[in-house]
């Protein structure tokens, strides 16, 4: 018993921990977690919010993942819901909602982005180089399902899980933050993109440990579409985990 337990605990924790970097989306995962200097579609709400303002379509997308088939007692997964649209050539808005959940932990992200692009109009330096700008707001929040907690079989007189004083203040937290982003089109062929992501860095601890603030993402990003059928796509992210992290991923 105690073994399954940890087994969903640590399967929690690493789907959670997918969760929490914004690896979302069918196209950016499938070309190698490469998407902040493309952004082309609505799944720009979550890697590059600047995106949002270089299509003049709507864009609606929408994912759901079930984690780790075939382990008994599991319920994790993980879904995603976006769209983004133009009003006219003045600027661009979006709203996405992205969630993990199991049977004892969830989180949730909800972000309204707006984006501005220069240079729809072919005229001057972004007329030839168009640059867009975005801003995005974003809600988060954790909770806990304190009716499917398990006690501890081999401490029967313990104290519940549920009654645990890290839980004397509720069993979820929310917090507020802001993304934003620049996506740069020098040539026909060839763009960059920059974003940093979660710039509030909000406590979503229960009691307020250090631990439970949430890190900020540095991403940079360059793609290169020779033709209408390749895309070439680099990738590398900045963050702090205890120490400096750099992650660098290419994608085609």
């Amino acid at each position: 018993m105690m073994k399954k337990l940890w087994v969903v605990a640590v399967l929690v924790l690493a789907a959670g921990w997918v969760c929490a970097d914004d690896f979302t989306g069918a196209r950016p995962l499938g070309m190698g977690r490469t998407f902040v200097g493309v952004a082309d579609d609505a799944n720009a709400m979550e890697w590059n919010p600047a995106g949002i303002a270089s299509f003049q379509y709507l864009s609606v997308l929408a994912g759901f993942n079930k984690e780790f088939w075939g382990i008994d007692g599991d319920n994790l997964g993980t879904g995603y819901l976006a769209a983004a649209n133009q009003y006219r050539n003045y600027f661009a808005y979006g709203v996405s909602w992205r969630y993990f959940f199991s049977d004892v932990y969830s989180e949730n992200h909800i972000k309204l982005a707006l984006a501005k692009r220069f240079g729809w109009k072919n005229r001057g330096f972004f007329g030839k180089h168009p640059l867009s700008v975005g801003l995005a707001f974003r809600l988060m929040g954790n909770g806990y399902n304190s009716n499917n907690f398990v006690d501890n079989p081999d401490d029967p007189g313990g104290t519940p899980i549920a009654q645990d004083p890290v839980f004397a203040g509720g069993t979820s937290k929310w917090g507020f933050s802001l993304d934003a982003g620049l996506l740069w089109k020098l040539t026909p062929k060839f763009t960059l993109g920059i974003s940093a992501a979660n710039i509030l860095q909000p406590n979503l601890s229960l009691v307020g440990a250090d631990e439970g603030k949430t890190s900020m993402q540095l991403r940079f990003g360059a793609s290169y579409s020779p033709n209408r059928d390749l895309l070439v796509a680099l990738d590398g992210r900045y963050f702090t985990e205890g120490s400096p992290v750099i992650s660098p991923h290419i994608g085609f």
